[in-house]
């Protein structure tokens, strides 16, 4: 099938049909290794299975849709029409692509949107959110199928443009706009309403990178949803940071998956596992809640998934808060099926949480009640009898300072998580 700009063959269902898209078709002068764009689609960024780069294939696979992710490279990796066109980076369309660097082969893992582009000596750091899941087929040889397509094209679209994209040697550049579309489309469904086809994209997108060395041992997991526990429904993640509310109490559900690779699990070979049993995980993976304990009161800290596959949760409650501040919820992991090679994992993502003006109305309203009853403690002595004024005095000013202190640390606190 002969590669064109245009949308082709299987279906990759792009940002620009779930997220928008602010640029335009490509128009691309094959010159070399210099790619000047009149208008470009996508922005392609490819990471190489070299730790630990690799490796943040898993992080992105793992974060809710919308959450915030970056990506790093020195200016070498970066495309020609990127440099010329960084004005345009800000809200386009692009694909996250994860590629085995000994084969060579590339896998379509997840569509994003830049949100954020900074360059700090030579270093390009672009900030993403990511969107939804590539559809891969859920059957292994259709999948396979798939990867095989999009590779040829992919290849044979940028081939003048790109170099080294044989196995075992670099590809340059790694972040390039592109007009190149493919869609990858899903040929079976599961069983009507109870099916989770964002789900089963991840699932599908983890058996494929998988078979890379560098997830050996390897235990993957996703954010399914965050549930607000009082309306029993789903909190949606906009612009990067999920908004919670004040004396509520949210879950956050989590999947997770080991893919059968004979390092992950007891013995070197199928039939080594007991009683013949295909799998048999050698470790559990653990889940922690990391936060600020001044905004978020962890109320299950802790989970611990066991088997190949497993669900769990993490519980929280927001605390009352004098001003809106964003913090940040935290999610570590651990797991390792051999003692000396343990996995470690965390990631966080901002929650915005606004301010109980109740409190602020309070302190204020304290603080001023006390220092009328300071000023007049002859007026006050009448309602309470025998007291002494001196004493009302004294006892005013203790509260005076009690609530002046408690305010002025409040706000210090604001400006430190706002600085």
């Amino acid at each position: 099938m002969k590669a064109t700009a245009s949308t082709r063959g299987l279906s990759f269902t792009s940002l620009e049909n779930h997220m928008g898209n602010k640029l335009n078709p490509a128009t691309i002068n094959e010159d070399s290794h210099n790619l000047t764009i009149n208008n470009f689609r996508l922005l392609y960024v490819i990471a190489n299975s070299l730790p630990p780069y690799g490796l943040e294939a898993s992080t992105v696979l793992s974060l809710v849709e919308g959450a915030p992710f970056r990506a790093r490279f020195p200016s070498k990796w970066i495309g020609q029409n990127v440099r010329d066109n960084l004005d345009a980076i800000v809200g386009s369309s692009g694909i996250y692509i994860f590629r085995d660097f000994d084969s060579g082969t590339l896998t379509p893992i997840r569509n994003f949107i830049v949100s954020r582009v900074r360059i700090h000596g030579d270093i390009f750091l672009f900030e993403y959110n990511v969107g939804r899941y590539i559809e891969f087929d859920d059957t292994p040889n259709q999948r396979n199928l798939q990867i095989e397509q999009f590779n040829n094209e992919f290849i044979q679209d940028h081939r003048s443009i790109i170099n080294h994209e044989h196995g075992g040697q670099h590809l340059m550049p790694l972040v390039f706009f592109s007009a190149f579309k493919f869609e990858f489309k899903r040929h079976t469904t599961g069983p009507g309403k109870f099916y989770d086809s964002d789900g089963a994209s991840w699932m599908a997108t983890v058996d494929e990178i998988a078979k890379n060395k560098i997830f050996d041992n390897h235990s993957f997991f996703k954010i399914a949803e965050i549930v607000d526990t009082a309306k029993e429904s789903s909190i949606a993640i906009n612009e990067g940071t999920i908004q919670i509310e004040q004396n509520k109490i949210y879950e956050i559900i989590l999947i997770c998956y080991t893919p059968f690779t004979s390092k992950a699990f007891y013995g070197t070979k199928n039939d080594e596992a007991p009683r013949g049993i295909d799998y048999l995980p050698k470790g559990a993976v653990r889940f922690r809640l990391e936060v600020d304990k001044a905004v978020i009161f962890p109320l299950l800290n802790e989970a611990t998934a066991a088997g190949q596959y497993d669900i769990v949760k993490l519980r929280f409650k927001v605390l009352p808060q004098r001003i809106s501040i964003i913090t940040m919820i935290g999610i570590s992991m651990l797991s390792g099926h051999f003692d000396d090679n343990k996995q470690r994992f965390a990631f966080e993502i901002p929650a915005f949480v606004r301010a109980n003006k109740s409190l602020w109305v309070a302190s204020p309203s304290i603080l001023t009640l006390f220092c009328a009853i300071y000023l007049f403690p002859s007026a006050f002595s009448t309602w309470i009898e025998g007291a002494d004024s001196r004493v009302i005095r004294d006892f005013s000013m203790i509260a005076i300072s009690v609530t002046l202190f408690d305010l002025i640390n409040e706000i210090r606190n604001w400006l430190k998580r706002n600085k």
